[in-house]
């Protein structure tokens, strides 16, 4: 398996609770081939035929059959094992089966998971924990937009009000405990409705189906109409597993936090929608049957917002017929050639996180500012109309062409500071397509650039930053920009350039000319080119609305020896006046640069 986030799990103690599941045993084999040692605990198997089983994960690692509400076998195990991570997952899961045991589910999703947390507070060593809870945990009122993790908790049904106990819960013992705990720390995760191969459960779609489908009988489904946000297996394993690294590695923001984990695609998807993906990709004709009288209330839309887990750098992976396609060749392996399972199983991790680790490893975690307020003058022709940020490139705004090449390097979190015509800018980035976080902040109409970047002050926080001019064009390794400015400890560093050359150059004896050669930017001097890299220590030098950024603060910070310089002898290429903006496009539209 590809290295990445996922080698500081390589020889740590996790214990694994749920991990005869479906989702446990996903987990279970992840962590097994990523050389994990792994204690598991659960009551019992509880479907025949079981992924736990399939995969020979009992031949593998250890698991204790206890029932979590026992909270001394459970406290023993911790106590003896002290294990580095915790992933919590064992619960009573299916809606139906809580409707006929309430009690059964609301003590195990419940009051198991206060064993749990208990358990942890009393552990002498570090341990980091993540706690799967479900989308249902949120007082679903069938609203459109997606459920955000500030939204109320609560369920009509006692699997979902079990669960949005679990998280009463879990917030009030991190409170009162386990946040003044320095051992300790956990993270709540809410995945969306998960499918994929290996799920045996009764009563749960995809199961219900490949189960009848095997036999050639038809299936039976309650509401073909209603819509989660269905997403792979593997997709929210790898969400559990990218908490566990953020907490190992101290991320702030994360201890204590809860976190929504939907699929890549925006849209939901109806089960009737799904079915027909299934039914598609089955080798053999299948039928389906609706039933008309349901036994118990279900909800028709769930939907999960999940820019906060965006903002911690997790992106999703598969599209929805690449879920669809995997759950049906793992399911088809299983009926149609069985002896491969295995591999099957190791091939759709293997490629899942592959693909997710080199996603992850570019995430940078440093704001960008671009500065996209002044007036623009020199380009009265199209700034009459719109601010000079906006003005079109090859079909493209300008601005667009800077973030693009922020995002290449791994930036994904950016802040324009506007003020002349600020709302064009704005109407345009609500509707710009992006994976990253763009926010708009109104910084003056008049304010100067020292000034623009003072008044984000609060917003930027103690933490380095980026920042660049809206109305020029370049391609630094911001890599090794940042790179430099650390290495040598300054409080802003500048990317250095040589500006285009408009003439050519000769020497003079007398009337005779001794040198010539044509234009070139090699015969000029360096300039700064924009692409900052700045310390929060420079808005000591950042007065009022009036400071010029490149005049005062920057000459203190130069006599302070503090300033750097980034020398790129690459493209760049300003855009004062029309001129620029003619040589950018021709530049572009023979693709020589960008």
């Amino acid at each position: 398996m590809k290295k990445s986030f996922l080698n500081i799990y390589k020889n740590k103690k996790i214990i694994i609770t749920g991990n005869t599941g479906f989702k446990g045993a996903w987990l279970t084999f992840c962590l097994y081939l990523m050389g994990a040692k792994i204690l598991g605990i659960s009551k019992d198997i509880i479907t025949n035929p079981s992924l736990y089983k399939t995969l020979k994960l009992d031949k593998k690692i250890k698991t204790k059959y206890i029932d979590i509400k026992d909270y001394k076998n459970v406290e023993k195990i911790f106590s003896q094992f002290r294990p580095n991570f915790v992933f919590h997952l064992a619960a009573q899961s299916l809606v139906k089966k809580s409707i006929e045991n309430p009690r059964e589910t609301f003590l195990t999703n419940s009051i198991g998971t206060l064993n749990i947390l208990s358990a942890l507070k009393n552990l002498k060593n570090k341990c980091k924990s993540v706690i799967i809870t479900s989308d249902k945990s949120y007082l679903n009122v069938e609203q459109k937009k997606g459920y955000k993790e500030t939204d109320r908790i609560g369920g009509i049904d006692p699997y979902s009000a079990s669960k949005a106990s679990a998280e009463i819960i879990i917030n009030s013992y991190h409170k009162s405990f386990l946040k003044k705990n320095k051992n300790i720390s956990i993270v709540v995760a809410r995945a969306g409705n998960v499918i994929g191969g290996g799920d045996w459960s009764n009563d749960r779609l995809i199961p219900d189906c490949v189960k009848a489908w095997s036999k050639k009988k038809s299936v039976s489904i309650r509401n073909p109409k209603s819509t989660r946000p269905w997403q792979h297996v593997l997709e929210a394993i790898g969400a559990y597993l990218y908490l566990g690294f953020l907490l190992y590695k101290n991320k702030k923001n994360v201890d204590g936090e809860a976190f929504n984990f939907g699929p890549a695609y925006k849209k939901n998807y109806s089960t009737g929608e799904v079915l027909r993906g299934l039914k598609k990709n089955w080798p053999v004709e299948v039928k389906i049957k609706v039933l008309r009288k349901k036994k118990f209330k279900e909800s028709n839309l769930l939907k999960l917002n999940c820019n906060k887990a965006k903002k911690i750098g997790w992106k999703g992976i598969f599209n929805f017929s690449e879920t669809l396609i995997l759950t049906t060749s793992w399911y088809k392996t299983f009926y149609y050639n069985k002896n491969l399972i295995i591999d099957i199983s190791k091939e759709q991790i293997n490629r899942y996180f592959t693909r997710l680790s080199s996603k992850l490893k570019k995430k940078i975690d440093m704001k960008v500012i671009i500065l996209a307020g002044g007036f623009g003058t020199r380009l009265s022709e199209y700034t009459k109309t719109i601010p000079k940020p906006m003005i079109q490139i090859c079909g493209k705004p300008i601005i667009t062409y800077i973030i693009k090449h922020y995002e290449k390097f791994g930036f994904n979190e950016f802040i324009i500071a506007t003020g002349y015509k600020k709302n064009v800018i704005n109407n345009f980035f609500k509707k710009y397509k992006t994976r990253s976080n763009i926010k708009t902040i109104y910084t003056g109409l008049k304010t100067m650039t020292g000034g623009r970047l003072r008044r984000l002050k609060k917003i930027i926080g103690d933490k380095t930053f980026m920042m660049t001019y809206g109305d020029g064009i370049s391609n630094p390794n911001l890599n090794n920009l940042v790179k430099l400015h650390k290495n040598n400890n300054n409080i802003a560093t500048l990317t250095a350039v040589r500006p285009p050359a408009r003439f050519g150059a000769i020497k003079l004896n007398s009337n005779k000319v001794t040198y010539f050669k044509e234009k070139s930017h090699l015969d000029t001097g360096w300039i700064n080119g924009g692409f900052f890299v700045f310390e929060p220590e420079i808005f000591k030098y950042l007065s009022s609305d009036t400071s010029i950024l490149e005049r005062f603060p920057m000459q203190i910070v130069s006599k302070k020896k503090k300033l750097g310089a980034f020398k790129h002898n690459g493209f760049w290429q300003c855009m004062d006046t029309l001129r620029d903006k003619e040589i950018l496009e021709k530049l572009i539209k023979k693709n020589k640069k960008f």
